[in-house]
């Protein structure tokens, strides 16, 4: 019995039960309090939500695989207003940056400490389309993909009405218009079918590809009577009437161009729908 008591002492001793040489060697890791620092996830807050057949269903059956997860993935930024961003984590930092991946300055925060969710909030303006969120400190980072679109039902697409006129290229100007498409930017541009009259002739944008683009055209590479896409100084894209998909190769302004001679633009007619889609996922 005595022996088992002893036992029983040791075990509470260990436990932090005051014994003189034990308390002496535990009493700093009973008291402890330092939390190492983690950056858990990213969550988007007061953001708008795309349709969703399970989370909008009225269903008692049906709601309970409207999952947080599944939520969450539905959630896009919208256009032009603040969004709520929920950053997870615990412990202090001396430095954290945010980056909100849209090509806006970094947010840079010194002593961070997170006591659950430390929230920032974000205008995104300019081009729609896919981000990427990163958050950076002390060794950990985070990142969160978000999609920004426009209200009320998330399309992440710029639409552009191209008007030929008297210059081979021109860039996107509108009272909205977009800042330049950063390096590594991924652009899918696609025409509704349109077609542009250069003079008797009409084309779409994939142009004519029965005769050879003369030498003094602006693209002799490139279809005669075709849209050319231009970013910087970069090898130009040729545009078709269905999707064209490139990654911008230095950052710079997006340009829509004509392949015809310079000298014959006056006489051309018509309007071409495009639509732009935007994904800065993998942009510098």
């Amino acid at each position: 019995m005595a022996n088992g008591k002893q036992a029983g002492r040791r075990v509470r001793g260990f436990l932090c039960i005051p014994a003189m040489v034990a308390s002496m060697l535990l009493l700093q890791a009973c008291n402890d309090t330092s939390t190492v620092f983690t950056i858990s996830k990213i969550e988007l807050g007061n953001t708008e939500r795309l349709a969703n057949p399970i989370c909008d269903s009225r269903d008692p059956q049906v709601q309970p695989s409207c999952t947080p997860e599944l939520y969450q993935s539905l959630l896009y930024a919208p256009l032009d207003k603040v969004s709520l961003i929920n950053i997870f984590g615990v412990g202090t930092c001396s430095e954290v940056v945010v980056d909100f991946g849209d090509g806006t300055p970094r947010e840079t925060h010194q002593n961070v400490t997170f006591r659950g969710s430390w929230q920032r909030t974000h205008t995104y303006s300019g081009w729609p389309g896919h981000k990427l969120i990163r958050v950076t400190g002390c060794g950990i980072e985070r990142t969160r993909q978000v999609l920004v679109g426009h209200i009320p039902d998330g399309r992440a697409t710029y639409v552009l009405g191209f008007t030929p006129n008297t210059s081979v290229c021109n860039f996107i100007t509108s009272p909205s218009s977009p800042p330049p498409l950063r390096k590594g930017t991924v652009v899918r541009i696609e025409t509704d079918g349109s077609k542009i009259k250069y003079g008797l002739p009409e084309f779409d944008a994939s142009g004519d590809a029965s005769q050879v683009t003369p030498s003094d055209y602006p693209f002799p590479g490139h279809k005669v009577f075709s849209l050319v896409y231009r970013v910087g100084t970069a090898p130009p894209v040729q545009g078709e009437a269905g999707p064209v998909v490139f990654r911008v190769a230095q950052t710079a302004p997006l340009e829509i161009c004509v392949n015809d001679h310079a000298r014959l633009l006056g006489d051309n007619r018509g309007k071409i729908r495009l639509e732009i889609t935007v994904n800065e996922s993998s942009a510098e």
